[in-house]
């Protein structure tokens, strides 16, 4: 309960008045735009940093993984990811900082994350897990990050190794362990622990059990969520339907005339673009190459124009096809 507490006023420290009335203005622009069709630009309060779009796994529905991404693989300049921050840090409020691929490879990753944690961000790791030894959970600890999702698609290897190719469920495991005892080490709320399942076919009747192990480990919270799929649904999807985003091939709900997401957030490639939102993995919509004046990006006429698209013609995008917005991607438990 204090945990919770603890974090919630941590949470609240970072909400500046410039912050809060920019978030509310995104709020009201969101339902303007949806009701009027006329779109108001404004920066956003959430940012995706791409630090690495290299990995380590092969995940089968991944475009990391799958070798289809068209952009360089490269490690985010530390200098730029800085600069980015700097500019962000005005009005935003959260730092996710991972996009594609695994930003723990990156050798620098603890400096970036430092420095948003100095300008009161809150920042967000999304990682699979699998390089977290016991000096990377101290430093991971130390790091002030406020939430590390950790990606456990499988109790066992068996299952794990189904999607997560090339990774080692028990160094995962682990990994968490490390992470809960380093936290209880430096008497620190954070980083929040949060354990993540992909469902699938080959993982849905596990779930109870990685439930179980992963809070016997010491995650503050495990989500379930729906699997976002690019081919080979059959052997994909779970015959449980409420873990599934799809009927067949298709989605069961398509985003129509508005998206708060690409509104009210934006992603900044490694290899240095702005694009409007985290669906857009191979830079088609590129809103600016390189950092010359982050406001500039912001009302830029292409953001206008890819948002235009979305709520004045009501008409999605090709990366839109793939993205549950308006859907409950996450379920409460893993029962049936």
């Amino acid at each position: 309960m204090w945990l919770n507490i603890h974090r919630l006023s941590s949470l609240i420290s970072v909400i500046t008045l410039r912050r809060l009335f920019n978030l509310i203005k995104l709020y009201l622009a969101h339902y303007r735009a949806s009701w009027s069709s006329k779109v108001t630009l404004l920066p956003p309060y959430a940012l995706s940093l791409e630090i690495s779009s290299v990995c380590n796994l092969k995940c089968p529905q991944c475009p990391v993984g799958l070798g289809d991404i068209n952009r360089t693989k490269k490690m985010m300049s530390p200098v730029f990811a800085k600069e980015v921050i700097s500019r962000f840090a005005h009005y935003g409020i959260v730092v996710n900082l991972y996009f594609q691929g695994e930003s723990l490879l990156h050798p620098e990753f603890f400096h970036i994350a430092a420095f948003a944690r100095s300008k009161k961000l809150y920042t967000i790791l999304s990682t699979n897990g699998t390089i977290i030894n016991k000096d990377m959970a101290k430093k991971l600890v130390n790091s002030g990050i406020n939430r590390i999702i950790i990606s456990a698609d499988g109790l066992s290897q068996e299952t794990y190794g189904q999607y997560r190719a090339g990774g080692d469920a028990e160094k995962v495991w682990n990994g968490i362990a490390l992470l809960k005892k380093a936290r209880i080490e430096r008497q620190s709320v954070w980083p929040e622990i949060i354990v993540q399942t992909l469902v699938n076919r080959y993982n849905e009747n596990e779930l109870a059990a990685i439930r179980k192990k992963a809070t016997v480990l010491g995650a503050d919270s495990v989500k379930f969520k729906t699997m976002q799929i690019y081919n080979d649904h059959e052997h994909w999807v779970p015959r449980n339907k409420r873990f599934t985003r799809y009927i067949g091939k298709e989605m069961m709900k398509k985003p129509k005339g508005h998206c708060f997401r690409s509104l009210s957030g934006m992603v900044v490639s490694a290899d240095e673009n702005f694009l409007p939102c985290c669906y857009d993995k191979q830079a088609e919509h590129n809103l600016g190459a390189k950092l010359k004046d982050f406001n500039a990006i912001v009302r830029s006429t292409a953001r206008k124009t890819f948002l235009q698209q979305i709520y004045t013609e009501k008409s999605m995008h090709s990366i839109c096809q793939n993205c549950p917005e308006g859907m409950h991607v996450y379920k409460k438990n893993g029962k049936p």
